[in-house]
């Protein structure tokens, strides 16, 4: 694999606020500590089966998340990608043998972290793999989240995956209090949403971001 520049609810009244971005923005602070196919998922629905209603200015959000669940990638020669027509596509590793063993999260997403971690998956700095990944161990705290647990991003789990300037600085600002997220923000694409609901994790596993207590 070879890294790339990606463009592309415990709830109370002011977690779900903060959730939807009513609420809250979060600033950094360094810790001490030295961690194929894409299918669309709806989003959860509040308590009683109705879907949760978006702030105004998360209006213009499409609601489907794309997130990749090993059961629902097609097959290479119905995927709309490749030419099945061509004799060549039989050498190609079919994405639903690929990721059946891959492991998951409690909504059943990839969990490319473990994956990596287990030896599934080796990203490549380059194409021939002649390049060494740089890898990172810094751990950033975000500390206004609210009423949510405290954030506690891991440098490592990413800078295992990708070099710094695919977000450094054009996603995010590397000083302190230098970016104003909130989970509206995010879910509109922006900061974290540049990825997550993308090609990582959704945002409605709350526990896998918001992981330290205030």
């Amino acid at each position: 694999m070879i890294r790339s520049k990606v463009l592309s609810r415990a709830v109370t009244v002011s977690t779900l606020l903060c959730l939807l971005g009513y609420i809250g923005s979060t600033g950094f602070a360094l810790a001490n500590s030295t961690g194929g196919a894409v299918i669309d998922v709806a989003v959860d629905a509040a308590p009683g089966g109705k879907e949760l209603d978006m702030p105004s200015s998360t209006n213009q959000l499409n609601k489907s998340l794309r997130i990749v669940t090993p059961e629902k990638v097609k097959p290479l020669v119905e995927s709309g990608i490749y030419a099945a027509d061509n004799d060549s596509i039989g050498i190609l590793q079919n994405p639903i043998e690929a990721l059946a063993d891959f492991p998951t999260n409690r909504r059943h997403e990839i969990d490319w972290v473990k994956a990596l971690n287990a030896g599934l998956i080796a990203p490549r700095a380059n194409i021939d793999g002649t390049e060494v990944m740089e890898s990172l161990d810094l751990d950033v705290l975000m500390e206004q989240t609210a009423g949510m647990p405290f954030v506690t991003f891991p440098h490592l789990a990413h800078t295992k995956w990708l070099s710094c300037d695919n977000c450094h600085n054009e996603i995010f600002e590397p000083i302190k209090n230098g970016n104003p997220i909130t989970m509206g923000k995010i879910l509109k694409g922006e900061y974290c949403g540049r990825c997550h609901d993308r090609v990582a994790f959704s945002l409605f596993v709350c526990e896998k971001c918001h992981n330290t207590a205030q």
